[in-house]
C-alpha cells in the first residue's frame, strides 16, 4: 500500500544526503563524523528504495500497454459509434464546431478567405 511512498522517500534521502554532505563541507578544518555517517545512511537508504520505485515505474508501464489506451466514458456501451458530423456538434480531433459541410468544402472557403485578407502561400505574393 505504501510502495508510492518509495521514489518520495528516496528523493528526500538523497537531498538530505546532499544538504549533510554540503555541511561537512563547509565545516572542513574540523571533523563532524557523526554527519558523515548519517550521509552513509541516507545514501543507503536512497539506493535502497531507488529498485522499489524503478520496479513500480516499470510495473505501471506494463499494465498501461497491456490494458490498451483508455476508453472514453462518453461512449455508448454495446453500439457502435455514429461517426457522421452533424451540424453544431463538436468533432472529437478538431475540437471544432461542424457545419455539416465535407472537409473540402470547408479548405476551399478557407484559401479564399486567406486570398481575400491577403494571405496566400505563395511565395511571390
Amino acid at each position: 500500500m505504501y510502495q508510492c511512498l518509495a521514489p518520495l522517500i528516496s528523493g528526500v534521502a538523497d537531498i538530505l544526503e546532499n544538504l549533510s554532505l554540503v555541511a561537512v563541507n563547509v565545516s572542513y578544518p574540523d571533523r563532524v563524523d557523526w554527519l558523515v555517517h548519517v550521509a552513509a545512511v541516507l545514501t543507503k537508504i536512497k539506493f535502497g528504495l531507488m529498485p522499489i520505485g524503478v520496479a513500480l515505474l516499470v510495473g505501471m508501464v506494463a499494465l498501461w500497454f497491456a490494458r490498451g489506451r483508455p476508453r472514453s466514458s462518453t461512449r455508448s456501451k454495446g453500439r457502435a459509434e455514429d461517426t457522421t458530423q452533424q451540424p453544431g456538434v463538436r468533432t472529437r480531433t478538431t475540437d471544432r464546431v461542424s457545419d455539416g459541410r465535407s472537409d473540402f468544402e470547408g479548405e476551399a472557403e478557407r484559401e479564399q478567405s486567406r486570398a481575400f485578407m491577403g494571405q496566400t502561400d505563395e511565395p511571390w505574393s
